[in-house]
């Protein structure tokens, strides 16, 4: 059809997906001495805001699960996830890439993030230092 535009999910191998979910461990960052930067945070299920807690099976799943790991890099990358905290949501937009290991059930698949999008748990008084702001 003339005018109608195909998403392309899949570019050299890698699936793009956005992934939603809370922060469950601090976020570890490396600054090489070159320059380079490196950052990675751990995601699992968002955790709840409000209503009743979660069943008991949720939290045995949870607590089996150890989340997926999303990897940050680029200018700037350990600075900006450096400031994360435990509990914050987080949607991640990036590419599933495989990464193959010696024998086969070592094999994993790599979120490669784009973008990180944050909502804060605690907006104010957490005692983070504040983020820089783009401002007019």
């Amino acid at each position: 059809m003339a005018g109608t535009r195909r998403a392309d999910d899949q570019v050299g191998g890698a699936v793009r997906v956005v992934l939603r979910g809370s922060v469950t461990c601090a976020p570890r960052c490396i600054r090489t001495a070159e320059g380079w930067e490196v950052a990675s945070l751990v995601l699992g299920p968002v955790a709840a805001r409000r209503g009743p807690a979660p069943c008991a099976s949720a939290l045995r799943l949870a607590s089996r699960d150890p989340g997926l790991l999303a990897v940050c890099s680029g200018a700037g990358a350990a600075r900006a996830l450096a400031c994360l905290g435990v509990g914050d949501e987080v949607i991640v937009r990036g590419r599933l890439t495989p990464r193959r290991a010696v024998s086969p059930e070592d094999d994993a698949v790599e979120l490669v993030a784009d973008a990180v999008l944050v909502r804060r748990r605690h907006p104010t008084g957490d005692g983070r230092t504040a983020e820089p702001r783009i401002g007019p």
